[in-house]
């Protein structure tokens, strides 16, 4: 209204100016947020993708990974009075395991594999 009141000399209320946009056929619109560095042809790819997944006919997996290592050591012992200073052999080792797992967000279908990490 501050644009018709500095343009036109008219003070006009809201109501009336909601009424004139009514009139002439004009409607009440949330815009629509556009990223804006989208990149055009990679959105296209990922509509065509979409429509794919709606279709049903392709699967996507989600996958993760996990690594669980053994270190030896030994923290405290139980020793009896006359044993000053204790010591335990300890072998150097790095025994490992790696799982990795995939499901399919479809179908709740699971993969799973574990390796011996050496």
């Amino acid at each position: 209204m501050h644009h018709i009141s500095e343009k036109y000399h008219a003070e006009i209320g809201l109501s009336t100016c909601q009424m004139i946009f009514h009139r002439l056929e004009f409607r009440m619109r949330k815009p629509r947020p556009v990223i804006a560095r989208g990149d055009p042809e990679k959105q296209d790819t990922f509509k065509k993708f979409s429509e794919d997944l709606k279709r049903g006919d392709t699967d996507i997996w989600t996958l993760d990974e996990c690594h669980f290592y053994q270190h030896g050591t030994t923290l405290a012992l139980w020793i009896p009075p006359e044993d000053k200073d204790p010591s335990v052999l300890q072998y150097p080792t790095r025994k490992g395991m790696s799982v990795f797992g995939a499901v399919n967000i479809r179908t709740g279908e699971f993969a799973g594999m574990m390796c011996p990490t050496l």
